[in-house]
């Protein structure tokens, strides 16, 4: 793998580019392969940025206040239950992804971890919930018809009552 190292550093520049104009601090991505891709692109652009999984940055940006019991033996349990000892119980999400396979897909995993979860396909939506619902965390696309994402984070977070808010880029940059 080494030999492509050159190849897949200069086919980079493009997404080295696009990372530098979103401000950002950390990269995230699901797959703990691309760490190791995007730690190298980081470091040879000289971006300055940390990288992390999207389930260490989840986990990391809500607190839970105690560690759920895992039970030994799956038995039938009541919903509302069930609802009381998921890790995301209580908390508030705004998904903000042009695509609806990924809304319906992230929506999905959260509430089903207890979030409660808004769901905004483009930026004035977004910037509407974030105003009216006060959301714990916000993910966020980059890649979106009406509004690029760092513009829209840049918005979110200029409004005093946003700019504590913790936001996750997830994204699927084209030619990545």
């Amino acid at each position: 793998m080494a030999e492509y190292t050159p190849r897949r550093l200069k086919s980079a520049a493009i997404k080295a580019r696009q990372l530098e104009e979103t401000g950002a601090d950390f990269v995230v991505t699901s797959c703990h392969n691309c760490v190791d891709g995007l730690t190298d692109l980081i470091r040879h652009y000289k971006l300055g940025m940390g990288v992390s999984q999207l389930v260490n940055l989840v986990a990391n940006a809500i607190v839970v206040p105690a560690q759920v019991a895992v039970p030994e033996a799956v038995e039938e349990v009541p919903k509302e239950a069930v609802a009381e000892e998921q890790a995301l119980q209580g908390y508030k999400i705004l998904v903000v992804d042009d695509e609806p396979d990924i809304l319906v897909y992230y929506t999905a995993l959260l509430e089903d971890n207890g979030a409660r979860v808004f769901e905004a396909p483009d930026g004035d939506k977004a910037l509407a919930l974030a105003r009216s619902e006060k959301p714990d965390l916000i993910t966020l696309d980059l890649e979106m018809p009406e509004e690029w994402g760092p513009r829209l984070y840049r918005k979110i977070v200029q409004e005093d009552e946003n700019k504590n808010i913790p936001v996750i880029v997830i994204s699927g940059l084209a030619g990545s």
